[in-house]
């Protein structure tokens, strides 16, 4: 929300949005120079009237929309809730369209003085994870196979060209190493403190935010100071470690909103969420159980590409056995379908295999009418996994199997795994044969 809200992306640079296209100069923020603004070298002050953020007031006020926010756009036409959705509906008590109006300008311009109620932080690219879908921008265990898989070791981030390098014990790091660290240093935080009396929502990704061991002195700050008691904390996790510090700190804020990314049970996590292990998730969740304090919200957040859409019922069914043996968490599932890049759309797969899941799941969808007349948590998964299949079973077949497929088999070989043990062996024929069809085009 470009009023009171304020982004920061893993390499520290200013965005409108954590959801917007960053194409074409229309999601950072840059200098008249044309360098971006980065939040160790320029003030909160300096991008409260970006000439970026003025256009999107006046053009969201006017109700048109705007080109930076197509992925919103786009999901909502299949009637997915989107972040912008999620942002109107949670600002709402204490930042709507009327306040919006009252306090723009004609240009766009609102006073430097406006609070800010809401941060979206990623804290660099620290992470113990390497997901199929991740990139050496979002996680460090990344290096290596980036390196093997593209034949090159560099990589483009907030228009910034990087480079993977060996340091002198042969393990991989980038030669600017304070690209992913400023999260480390005191002006950022220095910032957030003169503002944190009107935050009200704290939203942290990474890398792996639970990882990040500067924010929990923020926290504590903002114990210490009593403000917690009015601040929602929200997080994106992949729940592989749940430290103990957390467990304390949490109960003292108003809400604690753990998105927890899981992708599929049992070997499509261990798979997809390499080297993630679904027992040890597993034994996190059972932990959560123990939870001292009636504050936390957990959920699942599920993205269904070409790699797991076609078991994405299973994590459901899972969900559903949690919630019919009176397990507190998870609350529900907000499921999404992955867009870009396109070779990883689920859109890739023969249309027998991304049919057949809507059907599928319009049956486990009648068997379980009552378990979703009964709770409103269910009600609401079904109806993410119902726009989602519906979307990937009616949209137009991707031409990109033949690229998927490609990188997912090298990739296959660095890690010594094999994408066929994720599907049947008839769908794997299936593939195999249009992959043949293709090549024949």
């Amino acid at each position: 929300m470009p009023w009171v809200s304020l982004s920061v992306t893993n390499s520290g640079n200013f965005r409108s949005c954590c959801q917007v296209s960053t194409a074409d100069g229309q999601g950072l923020l840059k200098s008249e120079r044309g360098t971006n603004l980065h939040c160790e070298e320029n003030e909160v002050k300096d991008i409260r009237n970006h000439s970026l953020l003025k256009r999107m007031r006046t053009d969201l006020l006017a109700g048109k929309k705007f080109p930076a926010c197509k992925t919103c756009w786009d999901q909502e036409t299949y009637g997915v809730y989107s972040k912008r959705l999620g942002e109107i509906d949670r600002m709402g008590p204490i930042f709507d369209e009327l306040d919006a109006r009252r306090i723009t300008q004609e240009d766009g311009e609102i006073s430097e003085d406006t609070p800010i109620y809401a941060i979206d932080i990623r804290f660099g690219n620290n992470c113990n994870l390497a997901c199929r879908m991740c990139w050496p921008g979002d996680s460090t265990l990344w290096y290596s196979d980036f390196v093997q898989l593209r034949n090159t070791n560099k990589f483009t981030i907030d228009e910034v060209s990087v480079e993977i390098e060996k340091n002198p014990s042969n393990k991989w790091q980038l030669s600017d190493k304070k690209l992913f660290s400023w999260h480390n240093e005191s002006r950022f935080w220095n910032q957030l403190e003169s503002h944190a009396k009107t935050l009200r929502h704290i939203y942290m990704a990474g890398g792996e935010p639970l990882i990040a061991e500067k924010h929990y002195n923020f926290l504590q700050l903002l114990i210490d100071r009593s403000i917690a008691p009015l601040v929602t904390l929200e997080y994106a996790t992949n729940f592989t470690v749940l430290p103990e510090k957390a467990i304390a700190l949490w109960p003292h804020f108003k809400l604690v909103n753990l998105g927890i990314s899981i992708d599929g049970t049992s070997k499509v996590n261990d798979y997809v969420r390499y080297p993630s292990k679904w027992d040890n998730v597993l034994k996190n969740f059972d932990k959560l159980e123990s939870y001292p304090s009636d504050n936390l919200v957990c959920y699942v957040n599920s993205t269904l590409s070409a790699l797991n859409a076609h078991k994405c019922l299973d994590l459901l069914k899972w969900y559903l056995e949690r919630k019919k043996s009176g397990r507190r968490y998870p609350k529900n599932i907000c499921a999404h379908t992955v867009v870009s890049p396109p070779k990883l759309s689920p859109l890739v797969l023969p249309h027998e295999i991304r049919s057949r899941l809507l059907s599928d799941f319009q049956s486990l969808q009648k068997s379980e009418e009552a378990a979703q007349e009964s709770d409103r948590d269910i009600l609401y998964s079904f109806e993410q996994y119902e726009s989602n299949t519906t979307m990937i079973a009616s949209g137009d077949p991707s031409p990109l199997l033949p690229e998927f497929l490609k990188e997912t088999t090298k990739l296959d070989k660095i890690r010594e795994e094999s994408w066929k043990n994720l599907f049947s062996k008839e769908d794997v024929d299936l593939i195999e044969s249009h992959l043949m069809s293709d090549a024949q085009i």
